[in-house]
């Protein structure tokens, strides 16, 4: 500590440009007497970084390429940069930082190491097992981001005691969601997307677990029935160009926007009707959370920990992996008033607001400030 303070340092592997996850919360932390820095392994993107854009201290060890495989130079590089910055807390996201992070930290013999694991499966491989087996005995403590990961962990790595793994529900910048100002109309010519279209629309990656080939599915027997139907895909990936072929061999390129990546997404969600989460893996679920600050009608597939933060009395909670169900919900959603869409839309606004960046802050630092305290 210096001067008081807890000085923390966050570790992610790369930084490739666009949003970055946890932008307000290392923010706030450095007005609630928390030093936060933010260290990435390698640099891979030249755009403006939006932690540095916020005031926060910003390193990066290498560049990119530097960590595609085994390189022990960076844990000797991480290891004198924590010992330089008299770093408290190193907190690790996701699987190589988490590996690079205990090693380094080890050499450092920083107080408390962090591993924050975001999503489900993350020890599907022989080789991550060893890492694991390697790295994780020198964690604190390790913090999942839902129950649903948090049993994950636990079945995926029996040596750990279940009272090493903590449950910390992610936080979104409620505001941010819930208070915009465009009009529907405005956000839809944002997108070219017809003002008179009934909108179902979706953020997140275009790739194999965010489910949005069976979304694509439940779209072509929607449209079917509602003729002025429209989905919106916002985000890019490794499936985008399988999406785009998917949609033109059903016939319904056309009605379907693919919006790319977008730094407007607050503003984007007003073009939608109802907002469509069709994940056939989750650990969380953030964007579905965003949706419902937004008090989007919402639609999700009950994968991983979805169903903790949309129970079935508060949106469409669905069965995964199932286009038949979605496309029930879908035409459930589109056939009630738009009176009921908006009182859906404000039940769902009022339940996540217990999410926001205010509830997570204070968890976090009271994690913090226990196990600094040697109180694990």
């Amino acid at each position: 500590m210096q001067d008081g303070k807890i000085i923390a340092a966050w570790l992610f592997q790369k930084y490739e440009g666009g949003n970055a996850y946890g932008t307000g919360v290392v923010r706030q932390l450095n007005s609630m007497r928390i030093s936060a820095m933010v260290v990435y392994l390698e640099k891979r993107s030249d755009a403006p970084n939006p932690f540095a854009e916020n005031g926060c201290r910003v390193e990066y060890l290498a560049s990119k390429g530097a960590a595609k495989f085994f390189n022990p130079i960076l844990i000797f590089k991480l290891a004198k940069f924590l010992k330089g910055s008299k770093v408290d807390i190193l907190h690790c996201h996701r699987h190589k930082a988490i590996f690079y992070g205990t090693l380094a930290a080890f050499i450092a013999k920083t107080p408390v190491v962090l591993a924050h694991v975001h999503g489900l499966n993350r020890t599907r491989t022989l080789v991550r097992r060893l890492f694991n087996s390697i790295a994780l005995p020198s964690v604190t403590k390790l913090i999942a981001v839902s129950e649903a990961v948090k049993s994950d962990i636990l079945a995926s790595n029996p040596t750990i005691a279940a009272d090493k793994v903590v449950t910390l529900l992610n936080s979104i910048e409620f505001p941010k969601y819930a208070d915009v100002s465009i009009t529907s109309n405005d956000a839809r010519q944002l997108l070219g997307v017809p003002p008179y279209a009934f909108v179902f629309g979706t953020v997140g990656r275009l790739a194999p677990t965010k489910g949005q080939r069976n979304l694509i599915e439940a779209f072509v027997k929607v449209k079917d029935r509602i003729a002025n139907a429209h989905l919106v895909l916002v985000g890019t990936g490794p499936l985008e160009n399988t999406l785009k072929h998917q949609a033109q061999e059903l016939g319904v390129f056309n009605s379907v926007t693919f919006a790319g990546f977008r730094d407007d997404v607050p503003q984007i969600l007003r073009a939608f009707d109802c907002f469509v989460f069709p994940s056939v893996m989750e650990g969380l679920g953030c964007a579905l959370m965003e949706a419902m600050a937004a008090s989007l009608p919402c639609i999700a597939a009950d994968a991983g920990g979805i169903a903790e933060i949309l129970p079935d009395n508060i949106g469409y909670l669905v069965k995964s992996n199932d286009s038949e169900a979605l496309k029930g919900a879908m035409l459930s959603c589109a056939n009630l008033t738009k009176e009921a869409r908006q009182e859906m839309g404000q039940r769902a606004k009022n339940h996540i607001a217990q999410f926001g960046e205010d509830n997570y802050l204070k968890k976090l630092q009271q994690l913090y400030t226990t196990l600094l305290a040697g109180d694990y």
